[in-house]
């Protein structure tokens, strides 16, 4: 295609060992993230049926008068509500701080620049005699 990543500093292939070094604090960053980022489970099959039953306990409860119903379900689902922003924080804060390491480090050790080869530098094809 006539393109190559080169050193942004020098104009010269990065060497092998900054790359590694690169791909390799990636994958650890990333598994890190993953191995702080708390699991989240919802309920089981037998409280989701149980919280379906209370809600058709409710409504039952107030056939005609929505108001009411709508404020004890609204009192229902706060009871059974998990806390979302707890649960969005930590899986955040752990892929920020992947990004970061690696942004830094790729500044640090392997800046590149995506340039064109010249006529020159382009190996001479296979079928050219």
């Amino acid at each position: 295609m006539g393109v190559r990543t080169v050193d942004r500093r020098t104009g010269r292939r990065i060497a092998l060992w900054r790359t590694l070094t690169v791909a390799l604090v990636r994958v650890a960053t990333q598994q890190l993230a993953r191995r702080l980022t708390p699991r989240l489970t919802g309920p089981s099959d037998t409280e989701r049926e149980q919280q379906r039953r209370e809600v058709e306990a409710i409504e039952a409860r107030y056939p005609d008068d929505e108001e009411a119903r709508n404020t004890a379900l609204m009192r229902h689902h706060a009871e059974h509500r998990v806390n979302v922003t707890a649960a969005i924080w930590p899986p955040l804060i752990a892929g920020l701080g992947s990004a970061l390491v690696n942004r830094g480090l790729r500044r640090r050790l392997a800046p590149t620049l995506v340039v064109a080869r010249g006529p020159a530098e382009r190996p001479p094809s296979p079928h050219s005699p």
